[in-house]
């Protein structure tokens, strides 16, 4: 059941305190950010601001963080696979409210790249979550991060057909009752890999159940869904401007190779190529990938690299022969060492540089 506006009582006198507390605010945010082709902005921010004030008289904690929606991403995008500020590309979300089975749930922000879409959501919950909900939380530095899963209907207007997914919601709860979070879908990933993503569309989304997992074996998880699922319809405006691509073309000795690396704030894609015609043999090969530090940049699968804490103004990709799986995992017990820039040049049988700075 889909809810809008229109839906939500708002008490006239909050209305206008929020409004004018948050008005200077969200001018700011309008004159730094360039206007975009949606069917979002600064209005829907002004919107989104007053509306939230609605879901905080029902929620202290929400109360003491006005405005927390169309503000997600400064909460959560350091939780995130592919962090960065977020919160300054991304746009407030309209008709953004779903409420089923005693959840409701919120889309606050999109920000839509040449790699991926990223959405903030707001999971809210009659009943307490589960009390496992901790149980899988992940420590990196000084921040934790929790989980939740949701199964997700995307339908893309430029697709024949709609897609089935399960995407990981990275975030913190705020309450026993609250989850606040940001989900990622990948451009480079199943068949959206195989279209070309228009600079403007619209997307349907639908959320049949939300996941909670434990890390325990003997502790069940927790699957919640609703009366009819959460949907949400959004218009979408890809940002083309901050992504630079390269054109490489270039192979290794078993014939694999690098076509094009796109760069983004959030990401490097590698799009790989192979060759007959360029392989002089049969070598078995490993790549990996140092930033222009020298630091190990982890791939977080088809060759899609998070770039938050790198020096990306160059990259390097090194090719290197393990003739077993045991060399190998060794090698890649090193990627980490302080000493193993020195280790890899000597090992690798092929580099590949990407200069982003020429």
């Amino acid at each position: 059941m889909q809810i809008t506006f229109n839906n939500i009582e708002v008490p006239e006198e909050e209305l206008k305190a929020v409004v004018e507390k948050n008005m200077e605010q969200i001018q700011k945010q309008c004159r730094r950010k360039k206007v975009r082709r949606i069917l979002t902005g600064c209005s829907a921010a002004v919107i989104l601001a007053a509306a939230g004030i609605g879901f905080c008289a029902m929620n202290p904690v929400l109360a003491e963080q006005i405005p927390l929606i169309g503000h997600l991403f400064e909460r959560v995008e350091d939780k995130q696979i592919y962090s960065g500020e977020l919160s300054k590309d991304a746009e407030p979300v309209r008709d953004y409210v779903s409420e089923s089975g005693g959840i409701k749930m919120t889309l606050s922000e999109i920000y839509c790249n040449t790699e991926a879409i990223n959405i903030s959501v707001l999971v809210e919950s009659e009943a307490p979550f589960s009390e496992i909900k901790h149980d899988a939380d992940q420590t990196a530095g000084d921040k934790t991060i929790s989980y939740q899963y949701l199964d997700l209907a995307e339908n893309f207007d430029f697709m024949p057909e709609g897609l089935q997914d399960s995407v990981q919601v990275n975030g913190e709860y705020l309450d026993d009752h609250t989850f606040a979070g940001a989900f990622r879908i990948d451009f480079k990933l199943g068949d959206l890999s195989q279209v070309v993503i228009p600079d403007t569309f619209h997307l349907d989304l639908s959320v049949s159940a939300i996941h909670i997992l434990s890390n325990s074996l003997e502790k069940e998880a927790s699957h919640l869904s609703g009366d009819t699922p959460w949907e949400f319809s959004v218009d979408v405006s890809k940002d083309s401007d901050q992504t630079v691509t390269k054109e490489i073309n270039q192979y290794a000795p078993n014939g694999s190779g690098i076509a094009t690396v796109s760069k983004t704030p959030y990401e490097i894609i590698l799009n790989g190529i192979f060759s007959e015609e360029h392989k002089v043999t049969d070598e078995r090969l490993q790549l990996v990938i140092l930033d222009a530090d020298g630091k190990y940049m982890p791939d977080k699968g088809g060759f899609m690299l998070p770039i938050n804490g790198h020096n990306v103004s160059k990259i390097t990709v090194y090719y290197y022969p393990a003739a077993s799986e045991e060399e190998f995992v060794a090698i890649q017990e090193r990627y980490r060492d302080d000493d193993f820039e020195q280790f890899i040049k000597t090992k690798s049988t092929f580099q590949i540089q990407v200069d982003f700075q020429e």
